[in-house]
């Protein structure tokens, strides 16, 4: 890194610290201290609450392609996985092989996605067992690697777990949730995760069973070395510069938000990341910043309101 590298961040460093000393806490806004003048109705001080991350100093984009169906294949993944019988329809749609039986439908997609759905269980409330869903979750997928030998060095981590409706209890200390209930799991690439829409992993039980799925594995055809042009700092003052936030901020219009306050950045991590491309379809990855960011301040009325917005920025030039 060379020495106008490094007196740059330092100035991002100090700026931010600086930001930070100058933290207006919502008790002390006044309706009255605001003006219709731009400059002060887009002012915000940035605030860090989080661990910036350590960033290597290469990465690989990665092409994710897809390929034919084999039809074979989805019929006994159907059968042996998801319980299958009697498949009352088999047809292709668009870039799709779609199958159901009775209350069991399954989707499987060029890119290696599959789309399942069993509606015959039962809506009822639940205890939580992690233990046993973290159980149930592994030895789905082991039953499904008979079938999908990884195609690529990407790996699957249970890094976390939803829970529906924790708040319903049946008793205190006895948590309850309606099934079905679910875990979600990143790929992992060398490291990093993995988040695409082509890419999600959700599995969810009812009754010890598979009831609803989105999972893929990732079919890595090309990779090329990349230089991570950016540092987390850079990503933060690249999606909040000047600490000034514009109409294209991306919240709701009907939506009642800050106008001047300060911006907690609650998080930032590296991602291989492609929220954009489409099922089925072939897309690349690319590591990219995500920023979840809390904004606190007055809206234009006056009112004190708290919005969590994520951004998303390239790690790359």
């Amino acid at each position: 890194m060379n020495k106008q590298r490094i007196a740059i961040l330092s100035a991002f460093l100090i700026l931010i610290l600086g930001y930070s000393i100058n933290i207006f806490l919502p008790e002390i806004f006044d309706k009255n201290d605001f003006t219709d003048d731009e400059e002060n109705s887009s002012r915000f001080t940035v605030e860090l609450n989080c661990t910036l991350p350590e960033i290597p100093e290469e990465m690989k984009i990665l092409y994710i392609e897809s390929r034919p169906i084999n039809e074979e294949e989805v019929l006994e993944i159907a059968a042996n996985v998801f319980g299958f019988e009697n498949i009352t329809s088999i047809k292709y749609e668009g870039n799709r092989l779609k199958l159901r039986s009775g209350n069991k439908s399954l989707s499987y997609y060029k890119t290696d996605y599959i789309v399942f759905e069993d509606r015959s269980y039962e809506r009822k409330q639940v205890e939580v067992n992690k233990t046993l869903l973290m159980s149930l979750g592994e030895n789905f997928i082991q039953l499904l690697d008979v079938y999908w030998e990884n195609l690529t060095d990407t790996e699957v981590v249970l890094e976390r777990m939803e829970f529906p409706d924790l708040s319903l209890h049946s008793q205190p200390g006895q948590p309850r949730s309606e099934q079905p209930q679910y875990i979600a799991y990143y790929h992992h690439f060398q490291g990093t995760p993995v988040l695409s829409c082509s890419g999600e992993f959700n599995l969810g039980f009812a009754d010890n069973n598979i009831v609803y799925t989105q999972i893929s594995r990732l079919n890595i055809v090309n990779s090329i070395q990349v230089e991570i042009t950016k540092t987390p700092i850079e990503a933060i003052m690249e999606a909040f510069p000047e600490a000034k936030i514009g109409e294209s901020f991306g919240v709701s219009s009907q939506a009642l938000v800050p106008i001047r306050g300060k911006i907690v950045i609650e998080n930032i991590r590296l991602f291989y990341y492609n929220w954009h491309s489409k099922i089925g379809e072939n897309y690349e990855l690319v590591p990219q910043y995500i920023i979840k960011a809390l904004f606190i301040g007055p809206d234009k009325n006056g009112k004190i309101q708290s919005v969590l917005q994520d951004r998303v920025i390239k790690a790359i030039g």
